[in-house]
């Protein structure tokens, strides 16, 4: 009984000091060595990252619940480059259509964007 209650408390430990909102987004984060930002309107204008700390971040900008398929269009897309290729995760910024869309392990995911997630889109919007 000790032993349950002791190995509880680690889980509930563990499972709460994690500190990124999107574990997949986190993953994917880790083996990430360049990030790219492009904006449609813009797409020679783009942001590059190479930062490991300020690739993290982007676990912090997807949240993990689900949203529906937006018919919005798409505002840009992250570019993740890793060692094996890239993974493009479209977004919309867009009110009423805010969240990105991307395949993680063969399967295709549209998440709400953090606020946080926003803020940082919306300040390397190209003007």
């Amino acid at each position: 009984m000790f032993r349950r209650i002791i190995l509880s408390c680690t889980c509930l430990l563990v499972l709460g000091s994690c500190k990124y909102e999107n574990i997949e987004v986190y993953e994917l984060a880790k083996q990430t060595e360049r990030v790219q930002v492009v904006f449609s309107n813009k797409p020679e204008d783009y942001e590059e990252l190479t930062s490991k700390r300020k690739i993290r971040q982007f676990a912090n900008y997807v949240t993990m619940d689900e949203t529906p398929v937006f018919h919005c269009g798409y505002d840009g897309y992250i570019l993740f480059f890793t060692k094996e290729g890239s993974v493009r995760m479209e977004f919309n910024l867009q009110e009423g259509c805010r969240h990105v869309l991307y395949n993680y392990a063969g399967v295709t995911h549209t998440k709400a964007l953090t606020p946080e997630g926003l803020e940082y889109l919306l300040s390397i919007q190209p003007k």
